[in-house]
């Protein structure tokens, strides 16, 4: 991998870590408890998701993805 490569998929999994943390902090944060009790993850919460493009994160362009890295989305998981 180049570095100059390697430099840029650190920069976008910063980005998309910074894009699911504020995510997290405004969207699911505020109902964790509730959700926590029911055992649920509601339907919105992902679809909002994939209007993210987080579910592509790890898959080329040719099979439906954005063509991050792994490496992307791992940071965005760890976000």
């Amino acid at each position: 991998m180049a570095a100059e490569t390697a430099q840029q998929a650190e920069a976008l999994a910063r980005e998309l870590g910074a894009l699911v943390r504020d995510w997290g902090v405004r969207e699911v944060r505020p109902h964790v408890r509730e959700l926590e009790a029911k055992a649920e993850f509601p339907r919105d919460l992902y679809r909002q998701m994939g209007e993210m493009g987080l579910f592509g994160c790890c898959f080329p362009e040719r099979l439906g993805g954005n063509g991050a890295w792994r490496r992307t989305g791992v940071g965005t998981v760890r976000a």
